[in-house]
């Protein structure tokens, strides 16, 4: 079962907020996709994915030769708060976003 500190530990880059921000919007999405949404290479966003799959918040289904990630749905609802808040928070604090902070996942 996954910890909140575990967690807290799991979002400290930006580039993992921002792959939970899609992963939230998408619900579904490969690494292919993240970096053509993201702009991120392709190497860093794996590594990235990697730790996160690693510590059981994303779960993978393999589709053909590409792998589906999304957001495990066995976290606890209190763990789905803390990631969506941390996404709020980088979206409004960290990129000067101020409440319109969903614009940056389009």
């Amino acid at each position: 079962m996954l910890k909140t500190m575990d967690l807290i530990k799991e979002l400290n880059s930006p580039t993992k907020i921002i792959i939970l921000c899609w992963i939230s919007k998408e619900k579904i999405i490969t690494v292919d996709k993240l970096v053509e949404k993201t702009g991120f290479n392709r190497v860093n966003i794996s590594k990235q994915i990697c730790e996160l799959h690693c510590k059981e918040i994303l779960l993978r289904e393999k589709e053909g030769k590409n792998n589906n990630y999304y957001l495990n749905p066995n976290i606890h609802h209190a763990l789905i708060s803390v990631i969506n808040n941390v996404v709020a928070a980088y979206h409004i604090i960290d990129e000067n976003r101020g409440e319109d902070y969903e614009k940056t996942c389009r």
